[in-house]
């Protein structure tokens, strides 16, 4: 018998805003509890998304390793899609019988169909059934017409031709961009990430991103290597 003096919780209810509880816990609790991730490397992207209704492109470390040659630790495999193409992804998820998933401030929600999505998910893991790991980080960016838009700053954008180049044949989104989202951490291995690249980045690219910090930061400590 419940207590009367503790509320009933709505599962329907939304979750307020907080840490991310991939955040606050150590590395060991949170696979324990939302389960482990299997490393896919570029080419299995690939092979996972041929038949995928949808352009998309391989962003985070794995863009880094693949524009600047030099390997590096992953801990996922992110990557990018047009928010627009929502629809599209969930119906190719479905008909290849695969699970989606919106991770949030201490939830993980699945994505079923019919489930409509909340204006503030924009982040969906991906994975074959709950046995097994996670493959994809599926990340939404908004557009506006033919433009890709910044999502931290909407004064920031991009002809979507420009947003992504291919190496080896797999689409990767360019450096530029992938370094932008990095340098809002500046963690160790973000700055590792921009010296590693750095050296293959024309003008015209370090201009645009130097540009960009200083819309969106006025200050940043790349500026100084850009």
């Amino acid at each position: 018998m419940s207590d009367p003096a503790q509320p009933i919780e709505d599962p329907r209810a939304p979750v307020a805003d907080g840490p991310r509880v991939q955040d606050e816990l150590p590395e060991e609790d949170f696979l324990a509890l939302m389960g482990r991730w299997r490393i896919l490397p570029p080419l299995e992207v690939a092979e996972l998304l041929s038949d995928a209704p949808f352009e998309w492109w391989i962003t985070g470390g794995w863009a880094i390793e693949l524009a600047s040659g030099h390997p590096r630790h992953h801990d996922d495999t992110d990557v990018t899609f047009l928010a627009r193409d929502l629809p599209n992804l969930r119906r190719w998820v479905q008909d290849r019988r695969l699970h989606l998933w919106a991770p949030g401030p201490a939830r993980l929600r699945p994505i079923l169909p019919g489930i409509r999505v909340r204006d503030d998910e924009e982040q969906f893991w991906l994975r074959t059934d709950a046995e097994s790991p996670w493959l994809l980080d599926l990340l939404a960016t908004p557009t506006s017409g033919d433009d890709w838009v910044f999502k931290k700053d909407e004064r920031i954008t991009r002809p979507l031709g420009q947003v992504g180049t291919r190496v080896d044949g797999i689409p990767i989104v360019v450096p530029e961009i992938a370094l932008l989202f990095k340098a809002a951490h500046d963690r160790p291995k973000d700055r590792a990430d921009l010296l590693a690249v750095l050296p293959r980045l024309e003008r015209v690219q370090r201009e645009w991103l130097a540009t960009s910090l200083r819309t969106w930061q006025g200050q940043h400590a790349w500026l100084e290597y850009l």
